[in-house]
């Protein structure tokens, strides 16, 4: 059997949720049976993976940040095959297979004791709604600005003046309902968005003429739809993603939320941005970075370890 671990909400984001159910979808395509553990935080919180009782002779992936090594060590210790999902190298994991869906995967110096370690770009795990055929839309014609599940750095406040000086309609998206109420100031003046969903959150971005977000999963998404992109390092996990989408030459710039020039250099990047010739070149760079199939990867390559399960 192949149990998928993950999390969400207050304090952990939605990002490790959203990959994996991304994965769920493709292995019910690919017909490999399979269970999806949640713990959502919050109020009222669901109950704790962490605290139940553990599968036993499985495969089992886990897409948190929340267990320490103990955890995994009481997996293997079950009889089952770990693999620990990854994006920058939060622990020793003593498992079986590290495995890190991300661009940045070549950049991070991976020091694992025990575990085989597989990752880069082929690997990153976009929701279905975007691989699936695209219908066109109108010419993009808005700013989008999301900083994940809660800006975590308070930076919306402060960037949204600058946005809104660019002479574009500026689309928030604050993930959580507490962000949203703390926007209001600016409810006249630019469209604030809850928690969309995958479809949602596609058509903005594919309606977006510029987009400005977090290194997290929407930038993998931007890079693959060819969004013009600023990003912003917000949290330690995405250093390696930012350096990688700029060494790539998707970013015209590093961005780091604690920069005390964050606006003049947000404005620099949008100005690199709005030359055609550099534009394309930028966007074209991303397309050629992700071609949508890592979830699609993931589910036969887990589907080739059950197999390997069975007849050992």
């Amino acid at each position: 059997m192949l149990h998928l671990f993950t999390d969400a909400g207050d304090g952990i984001g939605y990002g490790h949720m959203m990959r994996m159910q991304a994965l769920s979808k493709s292995l019910k395509t690919a017909s490999i049976p399979h269970q999806l553990h949640l713990y959502q935080s919050g109020e009222p919180p669901t109950r704790d993976w962490l605290g139940n009782a553990l599968p036993h002779h499985s495969l089992v992936v886990v897409d948190s940040y929340r267990p320490q090594a103990y955890f995994y060590q009481a997996l293997q210790r079950a009889g089952n095959c770990v693999v620990a999902i990854d994006d920058y190298q939060r622990i020793d994991y003593p498992t079986d297979w590290v495995l890190n869906p991300n661009v940045a995967f070549e950049y991070i110096p991976y020091q694992q004791s025990q575990a085989k370690i597989i990752g880069g770009a082929e690997w990153v795990i976009l929701r279905p709604e975007f691989t699936e055929s695209l219908e066109p839309l109108d010419p993009p014609s808005h700013v989008t600005i999301t900083l994940g599940g809660r800006d975590i750095r308070n930076l919306l406040p402060r960037l949204l003046p600058l946005a809104m000086s660019w002479g574009l309609p500026v689309e928030v998206v604050c993930g959580h309902s507490e962000g949203k109420e703390a926007l209001n100031n600016f409810a006249n003046e630019v469209t604030l968005h809850g928690q969309l969903s995958a479809l949602e959150m596609l058509i903005l971005l594919r309606r977006s003429r510029y987009l400005l977000c977090a290194a997290g999963q929407t930038l993998n998404e931007a890079a693959f739809l060819g969004i013009p992109t600023v990003s912003i390092c917000v949290a330690e996990d995405q250093r390696f993603i930012l350096e990688a989408f700029y060494q790539s030459e998707f970013l015209p710039a590093r961005l780091y939320w604690d920069s005390p020039h964050l606006e003049t250099e947000i404005n620099t990047s949008l100005q690199q941005l709005q030359d055609p010739e550099r534009k394309k070149a930028y966007c074209q760079s991303g397309q050629k970075l992700i071609d949508g199939q890592g979830a699609t990867r993931l589910a036969k390559w887990l589907g080739e370890l059950l197999q390997d399960m069975a007849q050992s």
